[in-house]
């Protein structure tokens, strides 16, 4: 198990290499190497990177674009715009079941959309950078977006060339609490000196081969090695005549040393340039590719319709309308005015719908015959049995001339030490539950089985007691049943008013602004004064859960 530091420089995999100072050195005789770029012409490099990290595997694949708008004739510098349309994949590993719990995963995903953007820069007949916006950084140490496409060449025209710059390698953390605002990012800045050799190995025509060899240290030191180092090779054939590089495949190693823990992320590179009838048959693909996710989508979209017009009429004409209703909201000139409410009040009836139906098939009509029979059931010695007679019971709808009968005998199973016979019967409750059983339910509540808890907390919900509402609403602290209280406080409507709104003085802040969401959706005039006390809380997130429910409670006057 690696330390936390180790995992923050692994994390880094978002690292930047920004160069502080360059210094290049000639060697022998070479062909003459130039970048060529045309101005109007647009030069497309297909990009797959692909990282072995200790978690996953992550492969990088996409497009690096660069449209030249400008060569300068006296200078030789060439205008560009460079954009990269490259897309990340994952693929964890399994280590026995378990995926490691540490710090946030930081991978790429966080950058890809900056430095996908276009970014216009300036260059030198030999590679350099005379002018940027911003460097965008590839993930893993790979430098620029634009320069892993773009190599310095020697001044000289020699075989061989160094480069030796001062680096600053920075890593973003970010603190993903679960707060309903973003923790800033906290930046890492480490000095480092990287070194990079190149030689020509081999010319054929105009195609000049060039091995590239690199060495990157920190100058922060971990048990007498660097805190980060990575070493690289590559292989660049460059066309001398067009003037840029054809193709680029290298292989990087880095290991990020902590004390005692080393991590060691190999990383390769390919390139190639294509192409316009290749990019054009690869945006073909994707669009072909595209359009066939759309279409079977509205495939299964259309299954899924005809399926529900069977089971739920009524939820299948309510998707209908709201379908309709969001077509008309996309169209030129909509009514947003008019549609808004209609679409957010479907949306709210679909997720009544929704949790109705989750909830299992509406209770179904039972005759005294099935009633007997299941009363029987409920005195078996057979465990099995009992669970079964319970479950008929909480399947069939209520009989009032039998329900005392039924609540007594259901009643008799709460000492029941089965869980499973027990939680049948406790929800048969909610349904043939009397005024006498209010208080038995209420005794379950404060037992530590938490399974016997929920159900009762929904027998409660569905007898409507008020008596259930008090009790019900002492659990919403308790982090581990807030979201089944929450949800029967809902059931229960203004019933549980009064005792949602005692909970705006909790001494917890996340306790006051679930009341506050309660009573938003049940909250009478009787609420409008405790949340205006409440709109006043030290606290803003409670301020402005308080301010949203009084403009709910005030929309329902």
């Amino acid at each position: 198990m690696k330390s936390q530091g180790a995992a923050r420089w692994w994390f880094a995999s978002i690292c930047g290499l920004v160069a502080c100072t360059c210094e290049l050195s000639p060697a022998a005789d070479a062909p003459l190497l130039m970048y060529g770029f045309e101005a109007g012409k647009t030069y497309t490099y297909q990009i797959k990177i692909e990282a072995q990290t200790p978690e996953y595997t992550e492969t990088i694949t996409g497009e690096s674009i660069y449209n030249i708008k400008l060569v300068d004739a006296k200078s030789g510098h060439m205008t560009l715009t460079h954009s990269a349309t490259l897309n990340p994949q994952r693929q964890y590993r399994q280590q026995a079941g378990i995926r490691r719990i540490g710090p946030p995963t930081m991978g790429p995903n966080l950058s890809f959309s900056s430095y996908n953007q276009p970014r216009e820069i300036i260059i030198d007949p030999r590679g350099g950078i005379v002018r940027y916006e911003v460097k965008m950084q590839l993930p893993y140490l790979l430098g620029s977006a634009v320069g892993l496409l773009v190599e310095p060449l020697a001044e000289n025209d020699q075989p061989k060339w160094q480069v030796k710059r001062e680096v600053e390698i920075t890593a973003t953390d970010m603190e993903r609490l679960f707060l309903p605002r973003p923790m800033p990012a906290k930046a890492t800045a480490r000095s480092a000196r990287e070194t990079i050799d190149y030689s020509i190995s081999g010319k054929k025509g105009g195609m000049v081969k060039i091995e590239r060899k690199s060495v990157l240290a920190t100058l922060e030191m971990v048990d007498g090695e660097p805190a980060l180092q990575q070493s690289g090779s590559a292989i660049i054939e460059f066309d001398s005549k067009a003037g840029m590089v054809r193709t680029l495949q290298s292989k990087t190693t880095t290991l990020i040393n902590d004390p005692g823990v080393t991590i060691k992320i190999p990383v390769s590179v390919s390139a190639r340039l294509i192409t316009e009838q290749e990019m054009a048959l690869i945006q073909q693909q994707r669009r072909d590719a595209l359009a066939k996710r759309e279409q079977a989508m509205k495939e299964e979209k259309e299954k899924q319709r005809q399926q529900l017009a069977k089971t739920n009429p009524e939820m299948a004409a309510k998707q209908a309308e709201l379908d309709r209703i969001s077509e008309e909201m996309q169209k030129p000139g909509a009514d947003f005015e008019k549609l808004q409410p209609q679409f957010t009040k479907l949306i709210a009836e679909m997720a009544k719908m929704h949790q109705a139906a989750a909830k299992g098939p509406k209770p179904t009509p039972i005759d005294d015959a099935a009633i007997d029979a299941a009363l029987a059931d409920l005195k078996r010695a057979d465990r099995m049995l009992v669970s079964k007679g319970a479950q008929t019971l909480a399947r069939a709808v209520p009989v009032e001339k039998r329900r005392a009968e039924v609540a007594k005998a259901l009643e008799a199973l709460l000492a029941e030490r089965d869980p499973f016979a027990r939680k049948e019967a406790i929800a048969a409750l909610g349904g043939w539950g009397t005024p006498q059983t209010v208080p038995k339910l209420i005794a379950v509540l404060n037992e530590d089985d938490v399974f016997s808890q929920m159900a009762a907390i929904e027998a409660l919900a569905s007898l409507k007691d008020e008596r259930g509402a008090e009790a019900i609403a002492k659990l919403l602290p308790q982090q581990q049943l807030r979201h089944q209280a929450k949800e029967a406080m809902l059931a229960f409507g203004p019933v549980a008013e009064k005792h949602v709104s005692a909970l705006l003085k909790h001494k917890d802040w996340t306790m006051r602004m679930e009341a506050c969401d309660i009573l938003a959706e049940i909250g009478t005039a009787l609420s409008l004064e405790p949340l205006k006390l409440a709109a006043d809380d030290g606290n803003d997130l409670v301020s402005r859960k308080a301010e949203d429910a009084l403009r709910a409670v005030q929309g329902r006057k």
